[in-house]
């Protein structure tokens, strides 16, 4: 699980004055950096000076920007906020920060995301191997998800840790609408927040966010939503769920290639416990209609579908912690989740004993 570099602007409360103090490695004299936010156009242009560079400046808010050398692909992400700020910038990809609060956090966070993207390209490696046999694979599968989930309560413990910089404010709004946080650890989490930072919009998006949501760990009754079909008629969830002894609900989209990989699977499925009791209801994070409904027909997908077409800001999606797609949730005939995230072979063996 990667972390956005997009930058999200912050309010802060009065102007201050900053300075970035960099170190460039492996560049040439006079090569030129640009400073990005999440505006197409620079902030500012850089030149290398003796190995080094500077920036500064007065601040009236705090932005998450990066440091870019397009001729030598490398770049470094920082928090622009008061302070002197120490930044370096290899050619080699390295990159480290230091100096303000926010900044020494984010170090911290970038030596942990490195751990685990080392023990992440391992274990990628292994796949290669010719003598490989399906076993070992899915082992190795299940090691990477594992490993996925491990970073991700990790980056979530580092939110809680620093919710009095802008670091903890950033990884909250990150990863707010994932499977890290339960609905009561968000909560307890936002609450730390200084009150500053609870007043700004991403913050109540959230808040608004888990008043919409509702609870989906296994063993839950999901709620009834409603949602629109192809057809652009309002469906209720349960409608379907009730026909059914078991039902997986798909999260899928037209845009998402392993999810039309898995659709063959998915039709199998049906087609050997249908008679038994089993039915599948698309949820799409689509958000453009005709993209939707042409990939239900080119796939010729003939289980009932719905999508609300908000992506991947779905309500629904947030609520189950979908952080990526194919995504899937077996529920019984009363709407009992009795597992989530199964796919593939395992999602059959589960539906085939549930139906014995």
């Amino acid at each position: 699980m990667g972390l956005a570099t997009a930058a999200l602007t912050m309010t802060a409360c009065s102007s201050n004055s900053f300075k970035v103090k960099g170190v460039a490695e492996g560049f040439d004299e006079g090569d030129t950096l640009l400073v990005m936010n999440d505006s197409p156009v620079p902030l500012d242009t850089i030149i290398i000076k003796d190995g080094k560079f500077e920036w500064a400046g007065e601040v009236d808010s705090v932005f998450v920007c990066s440091v870019i050398s397009t001729n030598k692909m490398a770049s470094a992400m920082f928090f622009r906020e008061p302070g002197t700020i120490n930044l370096l910038l290899s050619a080699t990809g390295k990159s480290e920060v230091s100096g303000t609060k926010a900044n020494d956090a984010l170090q911290e966070l970038n030596n942990v995301q490195l751990q685990f993207q080392q023990k992440a390209e391992s274990l990628v490696s292994k796949l290669y191997a010719d003598t490989l046999e399906e076993a070992q694979k899915k082992d190795i599968y299940s090691q990477y998800e594992a490993l996925q989930k491990e970073m991700g309560q990790s980056f979530a413990d580092m939110a809680k840790k620093n919710t009095d910089n802008e670091l903890g404010y950033f990884l909250l709004t990150q990863l707010a609408y994932s499977d890290v946080f339960t609905k009561d650890d968000l909560n307890a989490t936002i609450a730390k927040l200084p009150a500053e930072y609870q007043q700004r919009q991403a913050i109540k998006d959230i808040q608004k966010m888990l008043e919409a949501s509702f609870s989906t760990e296994e063993g839950d009754r999901i709620k009834d939503f409603k949602m629109q079909s192809p057809e652009g008629n309002e469906v209720n969830i349960m409608d379907f769920v009730k026909a059914n002894k078991i039902t997986v609900l798909d999260f899928w989209a037209s845009w998402c290639q392993p999810c039309r990989e898995e659709m063959p699977v998915m039709k199998q499925i049906l087609a050997d416990n249908q008679v038994k009791g089993f039915g599948i209801v698309g949820i799409s994070l689509d958000d453009n209609m005709e993209a939707w409904t042409a990939c239900i027909q080119e796939l010729e997908l003939s289980w009932p579908q719905m999508s609300d077409l908000q992506g991947g800001m779905s309500t629904v999606a947030r609520s189950f912690g979908v952080q990526a797609i194919p995504f899937t949730a077996v529920v019984d005939q009363n709407g009992k989740i009795l597992r989530k995230g199964l796919r593939g072979e395992e999602l059959a063996q589960f539906v085939a004993e549930q139906l014995k």
